[in-house]
């Protein structure tokens, strides 16, 4: 008889128990680490699953010479310790989880470098990031009018034979950026179109036959007109983002 209200108290703390129980064990789950890369190499794991896990996973990978040295001791492909340093390059690229997604991705990043930034006499041209795109880098504007009278404004990328824009990557390698797009102008190599006053476009810039296994941009020299007039625009030090075609 005196029993009985004991057990009744154990049964109703057990949904107590669980509400503490559940939520540190799903909180308790880790990040991808180099530890796990070697792990899953060791055990014979196919480069492409381990490649899948690295861009899907949340990552925390050791890109230090020691960290670097220790992958390649403990044989691990060097495509998949490429992507590791990409994936943790682009950790600095990514909006905290504080900031509004929708608003960053209506506009350039909130961190864009002010040396990212552009003001001539009548447009501001900022550069928003570079990425992958199979064996070429993309590289992505936004160009401010900032006039009050509607203006052309054009990028050049490749003119009587020559590489105009260029892009120099952390390898030491030079490439030619051979064509560009601007507002609608469709893909050209000397690409132009009108900017109406205080309005933005979006412009990019094409530079093939990259190394994939670069992972930043040392230089980037970008042609730029309006008005008949032409100047090289310089933006450096720019990670470059994967694809989803690693």
């Amino acid at each position: 008889m005196y029993r009985q209200p004991f057990a009744l108290f154990r049964i109703a703390a057990i949904p107590f128990l669980f509400a503490f129980i559940v939520p540190v064990s799903i909180g308790a789950q880790s990040k991808l680490t180099n530890a796990d890369v070697i792990r899953m190499t060791q055990a014979g794991v196919k480069t492409k699953v381990i490649k899948d896990a690295i861009g899907h996973a949340d990552a925390d990978f050791d890109t230090s010479p020691d960290g670097l040295i220790g992958l390649s001791n403990a044989k691990v492909k060097d495509e998949v310790i490429t992507l590791m340093q990409r994936k943790q390059a682009d950790k600095a690229r990514v909006p905290s989880s504080g900031q509004n997604v929708a608003a960053a991705a209506a506009g350039p990043s909130p961190n864009v470098r002010r040396d990212w930034t552009y003001k001539g006499n009548y447009f501001v041209v900022t550069l928003n990031k570079c990425r992958f795109a199979r064996k070429s880098v993309v590289c992505d504007f936004s160009v401010l009018n900032k006039d009050k009278e509607d203006r052309d404004f054009g990028i050049t990328g490749f003119s009587f034979g020559v590489n105009i824009s260029k892009m120099y990557d952390n390898l030491g390698n030079t490439i030619g950026c051979n064509s560009a797009e601007v507002g609608n102008s469709g893909l050209r190599e000397a690409a132009n179109s009108l900017v109406v006053s205080r309005k933005t476009v979006p412009a990019v810039l094409h530079c093939q036959s990259v190394d994939r296994r670069a992972l930043s941009i040392a230089k980037l020299s970008v042609e730029m007109c309006t008005g008949g007039e032409c100047r090289s625009v310089d933006y450096r030090e720019i990670p470059i983002e994967g694809d989803d075609h690693q």
